[in-house]
């Protein structure tokens, strides 16, 4: 990602995806796709392997109301995201479509391609305290989501932290959030739902 200084928000962004399907419009299938995120212009995509002259517009997505019909997405390694909170969050919302395990900033990718609507990021910590409260500070690396924020932004959707403030990227390697990342293509409400469920009820204690 390029980031502007004053605004310390991304202004174009890339991510390459080996091993995300590439769906053409003639219906031929292939393996792997290259993406670009430019601010206040859209999200752009093309097989992995095409020249940036074969980039086709993605539009934005629908955002989603219904958090029972909601995919949400997770990291891979449960020390990345305990599947056990997002398991939490989908019974909250009577939702029983299986989550989408993937590590790599290929998950934001997921909510910019409407494959998955719910991107839920917190690290396990070895601070106790962290474990039992939200609010405990929690700091992230740059280069694991400025990227993947503006392709969320350009679809449509939101990424904030879980007190729903809006991201800043700083020029450093790290920056604060309050308690984790939630990125979605929901509406405004439900993103807020969520937030309220992860403040009222999360993190649930490792088991």
């Amino acid at each position: 990602a390029l980031l502007d200084r004053k605004s310390e928000l991304p202004l174009v962004a890339a991510l390459g995806c080996p091993n995300l399907p590439f769906d053409s419009s003639d219906g031929s299938y292939s393996r792997g796709l290259l993406m670009l995120s430019v601010a206040n212009n859209g999200n752009f995509i093309c097989k992995m392997g095409s020249g940036m002259g074969e980039l086709k517009p993605l539009g934005r997505v629908e955002m989603v109301d219904d958090l029972s019909k909601a995919v949400f997405a997770g990291a891979f390694v449960s020390s990345h995201t305990n599947p056990l909170e997002i398991d939490h969050i989908k019974k909250t919302f009577h939702n029983q479509i299986p989550i989408i395990h993937m590590d790599s900033q290929c998950k934001y990718g997921l909510l910019a391609l409407n494959r998955a609507h719910v991107y839920y990021r917190r690290h396990v910590s070895n601070d106790p305290q962290a474990r039992k409260d939200w609010k405990c500070d929690y700091v992230e690396a740059i280069w694991d989501n400025a990227p993947g924020y503006l392709f969320v932004k350009e679809a449509g959707g939101k990424v904030t932290d879980f007190a729903n403030n809006d991201l800043r990227f700083p020029p450093q390697k790290h920056f604060q959030v309050v308690g984790g990342i939630l990125a979605s293509t929901l509406t405004s409400e439900s993103h807020e739902k969520v937030i309220d469920i992860v403040q009222l009820r999360n993190p649930v204690p490792n088991e």
